[in-house]
């Protein structure tokens, strides 16, 4: 709970900073490089969780874009953790020194690695990342300064199963791992999936939808589909549901 009133806190005063801009407080210079992450911080935070990955590495890739100046030749700019806001210490998490944007393109990935510790087991922690600016290399839009990682040991609900990422003409306004796949969140549904996961060595990091949509299947079919599957006025002795019948079946939880 905690965790939740820290990142809403946040948010509070980013929206409060890109009000400021969107009043035309913020000037942009033709001679400068603008850099910012892709997605809103208003919008989207990173939720991520050990147990999915079963290691006590994890690596995160972290896209970013870039604006204003335009640059014929290969881009150095540097990442590192907002102090003001980040609780995760600070031996448990690298930010790489140098990144480097590929020449002529808009869009870059760097790539930061969390490390567990006993702490995340009944707690999370927040690694807020921002650009370190220099004289040529300013941060971009007020709402995308800032990229929050929310990381614990703990089973929690992840990004592809709580983002808006399924619609029609550029409008999303359902997530697709609920409503064609898995149904609704719970712990015990998402660990049964994440069993299935480990069992052929495969993590799903919500990218590759065949990966969300082999497995989803896979728990609904024995030997998962049995034991953690309840029917829906299907009648019992229903060995195998068909393919119009998977959906009326909901996991327990």
């Amino acid at each position: 709970m905690k965790m939740k009133y820290s990142i809403l806190l946040l948010l509070g005063c980013l929206v409060g900073l890109a009000s400021c801009d969107k009043v035309g407080l913020q000037e942009y210079r033709a001679d400068v490089t603008y850099v910012c992450f892709t997605k809103s911080a208003l919008q989207d935070t990173m939720f991520l969780s050990f147990k999915v990955y079963d290691k006590d590495t994890v690596t995160i890739p972290v896209p970013v874009k870039r604006m204003g100046k335009y640059s014929t030749e290969d881009m150095e700019y540097e990442m590192e953790a907002d102090m003001s806001l980040t609780t995760l210490p600070q031996e448990y998490y690298r930010v790489p020194e140098k990144c480097i944007f590929d020449k002529c393109v808009e869009t870059d990935t760097f790539y930061v690695q969390l490390y567990n510790y006993d702490e995340l087991q009944d707690s999370s922690r927040l690694l807020v990342l921002k650009l370190k600016p220099s004289e040529l290399i300013q941060e971009g839009l007020m709402e995308n300064r800032r990229y929050i990682i929310s990381a614990t040991d703990r089973l929690v609900r992840p990004t592809w199963w709580t983002e808006l990422n399924g619609g029609h003409n550029g409008n999303y306004f359902f997530n697709i791992a609920e409503q064609y796949y898995l149904g609704k969140y719970s712990e015990k549904k998402y660990s049964i999936f994440l069993q299935a996961l480990q069992e052929d060595g495969v993590t799903f990091d919500g990218k590759d939808l065949s990966v969300l949509r082999i497995y989803s299947l896979r728990v609904k079919l024995p030997p998962f589909w049995l034991p953690n599957l309840i029917c829906g006025g299907i009648p019992k002795d229903t060995k195998k549901p068909t393919n119009s019948q998977y959906f009326m079946y909901e996991l327990v939880g």
